[in-house]
């Protein structure tokens, strides 16, 4: 048996779910004051209360913000007998000044690049080559949905919407993220296609001005060497994503959609098809594509 300080719990795994698994750690003999932290996309008051209510004692959203993460940690983690806390200070990343010399995007409608830049672990190399595949990848966003609630596959649109608001939330196009959420919540609720269009319209306006001005300062035609997303991180997530679809776990969908931002930075074009496989249920397809990218970057 090992000792740990605190878990993080994802409240969307396979087999069995953030929440059950918090409820059989506190049956266990003493660990009834381990603290757990739940990690999820959902943010909604309901969701905090459930994680409350099942023993958790935190909560961080995703995408992760690093200042945050650490502070919740340093709020539950006390130093053990013969250890001295250390107090970590906070490195505030600012939306122009970038370590390699890469300018970083300004004055982008709907685009908090300090946030985004967070968000990527302070690493603008990689931030760029998010944004590039977040501009390739959702250009069609807005009438591709149209196309996929014409042809009534609304689950997939709920999906695809799913993963551009993960994915908007990781750059830091708040805006979007929001108008997102709510072009969600009218295709699940089962709001009508009138209904929709009127949610749709906003984000397609908002998108429409975001990404000409985002495009127009991104590397051109000669893009710059963009740091690789973090191996350990695309191990761990990638390792999870195939044992779902091994399994035929539609959870794949969320665990895709969560970590969407990392994916995106990983597939590169080949993030749009895989994204639309996880969507139909074509696990084999997904696999494939998953399996063809950690081999890419190293990971196996």
């Amino acid at each position: 048996q090992r000792h740990y300080d605190l878990v993080l719990m994802d409240l969307h795994m396979p087999v069995m779910d953030g929440l059950t698994a918090t409820r059989a750690i506190r049956a266990l003999p003493g660990l009834s004051d381990l603290p757990v932290v739940a990690m999820t996309a959902s943010a909604m008051a309901d969701d905090r209360k459930r994680c409350l209510d099942a023993g958790m004692n935190d909560f961080v959203a995703k995408p992760i913000e690093p200042d945050k993460l650490v502070a919740v940690l340093q709020s539950h983690i006390k130093p053990a007998a013969g250890r001295i806390a250390v107090h970590t200070p906070t490195v505030s990343v600012t939306a122009t000044a970038a370590p390699t010399g890469l300018e970083l995007p300004q004055a982008v409608p709907g685009l908090d690049t300090a946030l985004g830049l967070r968000r990527s672990g302070g690493k603008p190399d990689l931030y760029l080559s998010v944004l590039r595949k977040f501009v390739d990848a959702y250009r069609r966003f807005p009438g591709d949905t149209r196309a996929l609630l014409e042809r009534s596959e609304r689950e997939a649109a709920h999906r695809a919407t799913h993963s551009f608001k993960s994915v908007a939330a990781s750059v830091g196009a708040s805006q979007l993220q929001d108008l997102a959420a709510q072009l969600e919540r009218a295709i699940g609720s089962g709001q009508p296609r009138s209904r929709i269009e009127q949610t749709l319209r906003p984000l397609e306006l908002a998108l429409s001005n975001l990404l000409p001005a985002l495009e127009r300062q991104l590397p051109g035609a000669k893009p710059v060497r963009v740091a690789l997303p973090d191996p350990a991180d695309l191990s761990r997530v990638g390792e999870q994503l195939l044992r779902q679809f091994d399994e035929g776990d539609a959870d794949a969908q969320h665990t895709s959609a969560s970590h969407a931002g990392l994916l995106l930075a990983a597939m590169g074009d080949d993030y749009p098809r895989y994204s639309n496989a996880v969507s139909r249920y074509a696990f084999d397809e997904a696999r494939q594509l998953l399996h063809r990218c950690m081999q890419s970057h190293g990971v196996t």
